[in-house]
């Protein structure tokens, strides 16, 4: 004897299937990277922080503030920093020392 089963559709599929449509941007967009924060213009890095942005060792870096074309030094709190946004210019080619 054959038994022959029945599926009945499920009267919630249509809902949860709409729900599913309407969650899916917003968790594809919840699931996204957070771009990253605006560089502050006033943001200093000492030699390491230099050093570790450029890939460079503390005497190449002690060599390249020798060259003109390398962003000048300024002292916050009587210690050697770099305006970062000049180390980004740097670093990418752009920089022009003023």
């Amino acid at each position: 004897m054959n038994a022959q089963t029945t599926i009945t559709p499920d009267p919630l599929a249509p809902l949860l299937d709409a729900l599913a449509e309407r969650l899916a941007p917003l968790l594809i967009a919840a699931l996204q990277p957070a771009p990253p924060p605006a560089a502050d213009p006033d943001e200093t890095w000492n030699a390491a922080q230099v050093c570790e942005h450029l890939g460079i060792k503390p005497r190449t870096l002690h060599d390249r503030k020798r060259q003109t074309s390398f962003p000048r030094q300024v002292n916050v709190a009587g210690r050697p920093q770099w305006l970062a946004s000049d180390i980004r210019a740097y670093k990418l080619g752009t920089y022009s020392a003023n």
